[in-house]
């Protein structure tokens, strides 16, 4: 009996890490222009991240609206390039306040960062079709379910811009290595992940599935890797 409850959990781990997607850090010869507009050339080179998964209303389903994301980094900064696909009559883009999205009409995307990969701390950074940012510090009690990540009461100094589009909204972000910490390694991995929240349904969705029914919300977060001389 014992050696099927060791069999059981070994096949669970298993079947946790399948989930678990990867990005392979492309380092960027020549910085994005942050204009929210995704023309520059260099996001060609950026690894892809899609599919995202419904964490609610419908845990496991695909996402109803499809989301596309590319990140880059170089010497003073990480890059991440979000096209969010929608009607553009039904995008929720009410004016709020600095870290004061939950409780408006506003649609937003948001990047999680685990820099030391330890699964327990990380960095927030979230922006609404109106431009308007949300930054938090991440901790091990964040409830993804209810939208509470960590301490909001930080601030960090960070670039984005937004564009309406004809099938949707897009966004560029520029993320320096100065209002973030991380290890002092040559070859680095982080913790990656990212939400798109869509009012008008609460929907959210993530790039690596984020689980409602297991503990935790960093230790399900997908993989940034290769990083190298940051």
């Amino acid at each position: 009996m014992l050696r099927g409850l060791i069999l059981l959990i070994v096949l669970l781990l298993t079947l946790r890490g399948l989930t678990q997607k990867t990005l392979t850090a492309v380092k960027s010869s020549v910085p994005p222009v942050i204009d929210g507009k995704l023309d520059d050339a260099i996001w060609q080179q950026a690894p892809l991240a899609t599919d995202f998964v419904q964490h609610s209303p419908n845990y496991g389903q695909p996402a109803s609206a499809k989301t596309t994301v590319r990140i880059l980094y170089d010497d003073d900064a990480v890059y991440i390039a979000a096209q969010l696909f929608d009607q553009p009559s039904q995008i929720r883009r009410q004016l709020t306040a600095r870290d004061g999205e939950q409780q408006q009409d506003a649609d937003y995307f948001s990047v999680f960062l685990d820099t030391y990969n330890d699964k327990q701390n990380g960095f927030q950074f979230l922006v609404t079709p109106a431009n308007v940012q949300t930054d938090a510090k991440l901790n091990a009690s964040a409830n993804p379910s209810w939208g509470d990540f960590g301490d909001r009461s930080w601030d960090a100094v960070w670039q984005s811009e937004t564009q309406g589009t004809a099938d949707g909204w897009t966004v560029e972000m520029r993320i320096p290595y100065f209002s973030i910490r991380f290890a002092k390694k040559e070859v680095q991995t982080w913790g990656l992940q990212f939400l798109r929240y869509i009012r008008r349904s609460n929907e959210m969705a993530y790039w690596n599935p984020v689980n409602p029914n297991e503990n935790g919300f960093i230790n399900q977060f997908g993989q940034f890797a290769n990083l190298q001389n940051i």
